[in-house]
């Protein structure tokens, strides 16, 4: 289910989109078809602004063949290309923060997560409550951990 339509006095509204586990926007185009150039590129930067100022961090931009006329109208708004799924859909994404290092995932990749087990001599472990995420929200314990970064290697850990 998406978010409520925003409406600003200029009769423009946010495009339909949905949240992912972390509170980023999806949009797929498939939404958009009927829209003119012109309109979806004027509806996506209002949604853009709309988005930073909910706090919103990423936004994804699901993207058919059949859409492909909107990709110059995404890049030209700061969407760039993440990656390429299925033969036929494009994935663009767009890091809302202006002063903040983008924190989306890269594309086509693979990720190495790591935890351990740190455990008292009365046989007490250590457990985490993560402050942001699924993970948070779900209110679960967990093993204290979390992922590599780019280019970060094991043995330098």
């Amino acid at each position: 289910m998406g978010e409520p339509l925003l409406i600003d006095s200029s009769g423009l509204s946010e495009l339909p989109h949905r949240l992912d586990a972390y509170r980023s926007c999806v949009v797929d185009a498939k939404t958009c078809e009927a829209l003119a150039i012109a309109d979806f590129r004027a509806r996506l930067s209002f949604s853009l602004q709309k988005w930073r100022q909910a706090g919103r961090m990423g936004v994804w931009l699901i993207i058919s063949t059949s859409q492909a006329r909107l990709i110059p109208a995404a890049l030209g708004v700061g969407f760039e290309f993440h990656h390429a799924s299925s033969g036929s859909t494009l994935v663009l994404s767009c890091w809302l923060p202006r002063n903040e290092p983008n924190n989306l995932p890269s594309g086509a990749t693979h990720f190495l997560g790591v935890s351990g087990l740190v455990q008292r001599p009365d046989g007490k472990i250590l457990v985490i409550r993560e402050s942001s995420g699924p993970a948070a929200r779900a209110g679960i314990w967990k093993l204290p951990g979390g992922l590599a970064g780019k280019r970060e290697f094991i043995a330098r850990v």
